[in-house]
């Protein structure tokens, strides 16, 4: 296996009201630990995890991590009974969190639930629940909202070894009833275009329904290149658009991820590659409850993983910010020192984003219970944290940054911890590729020749390989 160095880059917070960037590891135990959900409330990061057994699957328990602004811990406990798997904070409101979930079902398979908790008292009080028979064992739900007022649950469940989508409408009483069942997980749901009715969207094929979901029309647009995913995701955006993310595929392999923007004819309208240079990046997934949020159109975040395999013991991850054009203001590549699993990415507006999942340390076998919870929490234009946040001492980071970015005809790098002098540049295209390489980054690199666009920076010492980036030039 080829040695990779652990790399993140960082950037000075530069404004007085910043909040501080971090990083959340270091927690072990005996399960295979990780985080759900991240919300961003009353100046504290609520993160819903779970535990579980490596030697029992079955046996799980929903976690409640409760961290400051600078990612140190001010509490942690045990939310609901054995089996309860949180998957999504729907609000929280002084010490009563609303939660959505599933429970192993006693007359049934399983059931998905909506509870509020009572953090106070450790109390669950059920507020609606629906069974799921017939061998059909929830593995996933996620709270939508659709038009106007409505609120769905789209969702997928294991049956005999067979993943299927579902979507539930919970409607003003709190009561679920189902929409669709038995779907290809590669659906999407979503409000649609017009903001007046719904679609079921894969990579190549819409299907139109109007709001009492009786069935419109369907369209279709095979476009080369693009792969669903079962962790993709499709949003609503502008007037008459939706986002998607999903997979970008080339030869034999998955070699990125693609953010596009798409019409109601489905026609592409703008699109954005996020994909590390090089030939060997392996293989890559989602975030598991999908890589991508959007809390207002100036802030369009994106998770994926790259790299990892049964057979390797590091791998690493992207976060990239877009502007509403879909051009990249920012993006990081980061980890090689372990392996990483995403579950998802939450934006916190001007505040940055946070991402979450789960860390193995090398040398240990997955789902063995050497999983930590993990979490990275970037600044509004990607900064990264100075040091990690663990129980025991702070460890500060060796990092390389490039910078201004997006920037002009001088691309600079700021360097931590490495004698800048001994490292090389090679500056990168994106269809990868080698534009120059240029030794000793103690100076600044003119690059007026270029034309505007994004780039990736590779940093070496001799043939090691210290870190990649992203550059964009205006």
């Amino acid at each position: 296996m080829k040695n990779f160095f652990f790399f993140m880059p960082f950037f000075i917070l530069s404004t007085s009201n910043a909040q501080l960037a971090f990083v959340v590891n270091g927690f072990q135990g005996p399960n295979v630990e990780s985080i759900y959900d991240v919300v961003y409330n009353n100046d504290k990061y609520y993160c819903l995890g779970l535990d579980l057994e490596p030697t029992s699957p079955f046996r799980s328990w929903s976690q409640l991590y409760i961290f400051d602004n600078s990612g140190t811990l001010l509490d942690k406990k045990t939310i609901g009974e054995e089996g309860t798997r949180y998957y999504q904070f729907i609000s929280i409101i002084n010490d009563t969190l609303t939660l959505l979930g599933n429970l192993k079902s006693e007359n049934c398979s399983s059931k998905l639930i909506l509870d509020k908790y009572i953090l106070s008292e450790n109390t669950r009080i059920p507020i609606s629940e629906f069974e799921f028979c017939n061998d059909q064992f929830i593995q996933m739900a996620r709270l939508i909202n659709g038009y106007e007022n409505d609120k769905f649950v789209e969702g997928y469940y294991n049956s005999n070894s067979v993943f299927y989508k579902f979507v539930m409408r919970l409607d003003s009483k709190d009561q679920f009833s189902k929409i669709f069942d038995s779907l290809s997980v590669y659906n999407n749901f979503s409000v649609d275009f017009s903001r007046k009715g719904y679609i079921l969207k894969q990579v190549s094929l819409c299907k139109f329904y109007d709001r009492d979901f009786i069935f419109r029309k369907q369209l279709s647009n095979f476009e080369d290149g693009v792969q669903p995913s079962p962790h993709s995701t499709v949003v609503s955006f502008g007037k008459n658009e939706i986002i998607e993310h999903a997979f970008k595929r080339t030869s034999d392999s998955v070699s990125g991820q693609i953010i596009r923007m798409v019409d109601s004819s489905l026609q592409v309208k703008k699109i954005a590659f996020i994909s590390p240079p090089g030939e060997n990046k392996g293989n890559m997934d989602l975030p598991f409850f999908g890589g991508l949020d959007i809390d207002t159109e100036k802030n369009i975040w994106a998770a994926g993983t790259y790299g990892f395999s049964p057979f390797i013991d590091s791998n690493y991850f992207s976060i990239t910010k877009l502007d509403s054009n879909l051009n990249i203001i920012c993006n990081h590549f980061i980890g090689y020192d372990a392996i990483y699993r995403l579950f998802g990415i939450t934006s916190l507006g001007e505040n940055g984003a946070i991402i979450y999942g789960w860390r193995l340390p090398k040398g240990f076998s997955i789902n063995g219970g050497g999983e930590d919870i993990y979490a990275i929490k970037v600044g509004e234009n990607c900064e990264l944290p100075f040091s990690v946040s663990t129980t025991g001492p702070q460890q500060p980071l060796l990092s390389i940054s490039a910078y201004p970015n997006p920037g002009l005809n001088d691309l600079t790098f700021s360097v931590n911890g490495f004698d800048p002098s001994t490292l090389r540049v090679e500056l990168i295209d994106e269809s990868g590729h080698l534009l120059f390489s240029q030794k000793d980054l103690t100076n600044s690199i003119r690059v007026p020749e270029l034309s505007a666009g994004q780039y990736f920076y590779r940093i070496l010492k001799g043939e090691k390989l210290m870190g990649i980036g992203s550059w964009v030039k205006q």
